[in-house]
């Protein structure tokens, strides 16, 4: 974490992309944050999720995304250091499987009553009508 500010303050005195030039000081002028890119031949911002010189850290964790400036606010073991969170995360889907259980859970408490209640009623009827049998 230290890194990282020490970084971002380094990165306030140069100045553009270091296009072979303003950081000579870093691997083909670059500056912290920026890499070389062969292609276009000059230096360019680091892909989401990596910093530092040429880019060769990735963010720590909470810290995710463009320069590490987002913060994750998942778990560390399912937070990615480039995308951040995933949309449907672990602890999301415990919260569903929860929601779902309890109804589940009503469903058959609900259930194993009606049945209760209907058998004690069978049982009473029943009952009655051998009453009714034996009086005659």
């Amino acid at each position: 974490m230290k890194e990282l500010v020490f970084l971002l303050s380094l990165t306030s005195f140069c100045f553009g992309l270091g296009e072979r030039g303003p950081c000579i000081v870093f691997p083909n002028g670059c500056c912290p944050n920026t890499v070389w890119n062969s292609e276009s031949e000059r230096c360019v911002n680091c892909e989401p999720g990596y910093y530092w010189i040429n880019c060769s850290k990735s963010c720590p964790y909470p810290l995710f995304g463009l320069k590490c400036l987002h913060k994750c606010s998942c778990e560390e073991e399912v937070c990615n250091f480039s995308t951040g969170c995933p949309k449907d995360n672990c602890l999301t889907k415990k919260i569903h499987l929860n929601r779902k259980n309890r109804y589940t859970l009503i469903v058959v408490i609900a259930s194993v009553v009606f049945v209760l209640v209907f058998t004690g009623y069978i049982t009473v009827w029943i009952t009655e009508r051998r009453n009714k049998s034996d009086a005659r």
